[in-house]
């Protein structure tokens, strides 16, 4: 609902210790434990957005016994995991930047190993974003880059993405952005 603050952290209170989604009442400061979670994904702050056209919001997380998933959580805190059936052990992603019309942008991260940039369709299926050639993954930098973060803007029809770690040349610890052109369908 508009107005509505989430906060995917470590939880401490009177009621429950441990890890979580937080709803936190904005006026008030009243806070209960939306999505109680295993753990938090180490990029907590990257690994959470809302999703206008799902109505939900999404998250990494490992929830119960599972290891780390994708999730949709609707405003009663109904949990969806749509990276299970075809990632039983996990995936690792972050950096969601939703569209509004049924795209949602992220990050994979691979670790050190370099990482495309990917998208699930309205239809919650993963796919990788390829470069203007259609052809090769989109990687930033031809690879490894630090996201920092990462918003799609619908009036230029392209992602930014934010690093404070680049390509050599460019000033580190400094935010660079880099903007991303899509293509009309997104792909």
């Amino acid at each position: 609902n508009a107005g509505e603050l989430f906060i995917y952290s470590s939880v401490q209170s009177a009621a429950y210790n441990g890890y979580g989604i937080l709803r936190v009442d904005p006026v008030t400061g009243a806070s209960s434990v939306f999505a109680p979670t295993s753990g938090n994904y180490s990029a907590q702050g990257l690994a959470m957005a809302f999703d206008p056209y799902r109505q939900r919001l999404v998250f990494s997380a490992a929830i119960g016994s599972t290891s780390n998933h994708v999730w949709f959580a609707d405003g009663s805190g109904n949990l969806q995991n749509i990276t299970a059936a075809n990632y039983p052990v996990g995936l690792y992603l972050d950096n969601f930047a939703p569209t509004g019309d049924g795209r949602l942008y992220c990050h994979h991260d691979g670790g050190s190993t370099p990482t495309p940039l990917l998208w699930f369709d309205a239809a919650n299926q993963l796919r990788v974003l390829y470069d203007s050639d259609g052809v090769t993954p989109m990687k930033i930098d031809g690879g490894y880059y630090a996201y920092n973060g990462m918003i799609h803007d619908a009036a230029t029809n392209s992602l930014f993405v934010a690093s404070t770690q680049p390509a050599p040349g460019f000033p580190e610890w400094a935010v660079n952005v880099r903007k991303l052109p899509l293509s009309a369908d997104g792909t």
